[in-house]
């Protein structure tokens, strides 16, 4: 891979977005949401993580608590499916429209 994207950073971002995933799926039983509730306590989950490990390991600078907040923000959408939520279940090629 490049540069820009190390397996070190692309294993952590998974990492975030499991994290994420499971940690959402465990409010839902606990408190019983749905719908909306569970993209917002997703944002809420991956923010909290992303930013509390940055923050753990070092992170200082108003700049990359801001990056690690959007990379929350990705983790969740990845973490709850949000483009399937926004457009519909993948349509097979082989299906008529």
């Amino acid at each position: 891979m490049a540069e820009f994207l190390t397996w070190k950073a692309l294993l952590t971002f998974a990492g975030a977005v499991a994290a994420t995933k499971y940690l959402t799926e465990g409010w839902k039983r606990l408190f019983g949401i749905s719908g909306r509730a569970v993209l917002a306590a997703a944002t809420v989950t991956g923010v909290a993580l992303t930013v509390g490990a940055g923050l753990a390991t070092g992170v200082r600078s108003a700049a990359d608590v801001v990056l690690l907040a959007l990379n929350g923000v990705i983790a969740a959408q990845a973490a709850t499916g949000l483009n399937e939520q926004m457009v519909g279940p993948k349509q097979h090629l082989s299906e008529e429209q």
